[in-house]
């Protein structure tokens, strides 16, 4: 798994468990609606840590809370 897969799954998990849709975290983060589609899709191979940081800060979390999912274990991701 791609870490852009890894993060897109994370995003969905998270907003799932929050009862959240993907229009209001765009909302919360402040970008444009198709960014969180892509993001969420896992369109991407990589997320750069500043946009991690923006989606923990709109989900009310710690990047550290984010990341602590077994589904970024390095023996599941690609590099």
């Amino acid at each position: 798994m791609t870490t852009g897969q890894a993060v897109a799954n994370r995003i969905n998990k998270l907003l799932k468990e929050r009862n959240m849709t993907r229009y209001a975290l765009g909302k919360k983060m402040g970008i444009d609606n198709s960014t969180v589609y892509s993001l969420a899709e896992g369109k991407t191979n990589t997320v750069r840590l500043d946009t991690v940081f923006i989606i923990s800060d709109a989900l009310d979390i710690t990047i550290q809370e984010f990341f602590a999912d077994p589904i970024f274990n390095k023996d599941s991701l690609q590099y």
